[in-house]
């Protein structure tokens, strides 16, 4: 079926009314001349993730359309609505991603709203802070020495190794600052628990996922301390109970991005920025990162899918992901290259 018939069957199927097909037909008629012109033919294998920025652009170019904005972001909302149709009777090429040129397009109608101002990036060296706390030497404990100096190594022991727990969780779990420190030992099972429901922002409640790494730096820091807290994350001055502040994990990443001269402007959120980005780029479906994130923007069918079957997210993490030290490492070689 070429496709002026899918176009066809699309607004059949679809019962619009009228006015709203008239539109809609309007747009995608534009979406064919779009490929004529950009392609000689209007054919859906042409599609790549750049297709709806290009179209974008080329209807708001004197040297395209030269539509209004209104008229643009119309069209494109028909296409948008005819390719999510075509998703759904999986009808659409195989190598195009719809997440990832709906994830190009938020991002490049960000920049252009912005009139100019492109926000700062998400550092790309973020997992190195990980890699930092993991290659920090512990503090060995010195039975010959006093009292005093035992227990002030034991506190550095404890405090090393709860951040490097610490960083461990936001890198994995992409969690906001609240959620971590809200944390218990009961939640995460000592450090035995890959996956922990948690109700977050909006009262909605996620899974956060654990790797391996993150549950061996959890069970290590948790193996140090003798007390009875059921927190997860505790002070360690003598003087506090309860559970860390958010003050406390703020410090961690702060020390560390300093220490590696990170941008001044990293911070526990950073975390959340980088590995949604990471895994945006890598091909993960827009809708499971909403998932992952805690997102209350998540109404596509693919979505609730990842949702409500933690095996997809899980899979997801596993396909597209990397370990923090994987990402480092992987940075460290392309410095390498580019020397």
């Amino acid at each position: 079926m070429g496709l002026q018939e899918t176009i066809k069957q699309f607004l059949a199927e679809s019962a619009f009314q009228p006015n709203t097909a008239a539109a809609y037909r309007r747009g995608l008629d534009a979406f064919c001349a779009f490929f004529v012109a950009e392609n000689d033919q209007p054919d859906l294998d042409c599609l790549d993730a750049d297709s709806l920025v290009s179209f974008l652009r080329w209807m708001l170019s004197p040297r395209g359309r030269g539509y209004s904005e209104r008229t643009a972001n119309l069209y494109l909302a028909a296409v948008h609505r005819f390719l999510v149709w075509l998703d759904a009777k999986q009808q659409l090429p195989p190598a195009f991603s719809l997440s990832l040129a709906e994830h190009r397009l938020s991002v490049h109608r960000g920049r252009r709203r912005s009139n100019g101002y492109l926000r700062r990036p998400v550092d790309e060296r973020t997992p190195q802070i990980v890699a930092y706390y993991d290659t920090l030497p512990l503090p060995i404990p010195d039975p010959g020495s006093s009292l005093a100096t035992q227990q002030k190594l034991h506190r550095q022991r404890l405090v090393l190794l709860r951040a490097r727990a610490i960083v461990h969780t936001l890198y994995d779990t992409a969690a906001r600052v609240g959620e971590i420190v809200s944390l218990t030992r009961e939640q995460v099972q000592d450090g035995y628990a890959s996956e922990v429901l948690i109700t977050g922002k909006g009262g909605r409640q996620r899974i956060l996922f654990f790797s391996e790494d993150a549950q061996t730096a959890i069970r290590a820091y948790l193996a140090e301390r003798t007390d009875q807290n059921p927190w997860l994350f505790v002070p360690h001055n003598g003087l506090s109970v309860g559970h860390i502040t958010r003050t406390t994990v703020w410090s961690v990443v702060k020390s560390a991005a300093r220490a590696l001269g990170l941008n001044e402007s990293t911070s526990p959120h950073t975390f959340r920025h980088y590995r949604a980005t990471q895994l945006l780029n890598n091909g993960m479906p827009l809708e499971s990162v909403q998932a992952l994130l805690g997102h209350a923007d998540v109404s596509t069918t693919r979505a609730v899918y990842a949702v409500t079957h933690t095996a997809t997210l899980r899979q997801q993490l596993q396909q597209y992901g990397a370990s923090a030290h994987e990402a480092a490492r992987s940075l460290e070689s392309e410095a390498d290259e580019v020397s």
